[in-house]
């Protein structure tokens, strides 16, 4: 781990390897291997693998696999992978496989603005303000291809 303007950084040593935090609050956290963190906080987080955050939170979460969030927020979650919300909310997601958001009763209303995905699945309380995957992309494109020319010619004929 290496200090610079107060940012920790964390290296990890073999990629393979997990590197695991409790309890801190921290600018920058950086490793090349999997993350789990625990009660943690972080300005920006990046993972070359797989990031487990439990009871944390921050602004910026990157991961190079699957992400999974429990109990906390974030403004911007990206992974290559899936990605698992559970009592939590955050602004944008963009996933690269599936997402799945899940609330479980008084643990707040679990919702999520912007999510981009292969697939959303909802479960609680769970809400997105806008959901963009494949099939409303298709949805949206064959609605404007059936009826956009049948409104144009309807308006012609008066």
């Amino acid at each position: 781990m290496s200090t610079r303007n107060g940012h920790r950084t964390m290296h990890a040593a073999a990629p393979a390897a997990e590197t695991r935090m409790e309890k801190q609050v921290t600018g920058l956290i950086q490793v090349g291997s999997d993350l789990r963190a625990d009660e943690c906080q972080a300005l920006v987080a990046v993972a070359g693998h797989d990031l487990t955050l439990t009871n944390g939170g921050g602004a910026l979460f990157v991961a190079g696999n699957d992400f999974t969030l429990t109990n906390g927020g974030a403004g911007i979650i990206a992974t290559r992978g899936d990605l698992a919300l559970t009592n939590g909310g955050c602004g944008v997601l963009v996933a690269g496989g599936d997402v799945t958001l899940a609330t479980s009763g008084a643990q707040g209303d679990g919702s999520t603005g912007l999510v981009m995905a292969r697939s959303v699945t909802l479960e609680g309380k769970a809400t997105v303000t806008v959901e963009i995957t494949p099939e409303r992309v298709a949805g949206a494109l064959v609605g404007l291809a059936v009826f956009l020319p049948m409104a144009i010619w309807r308006r012609l004929r008066g």
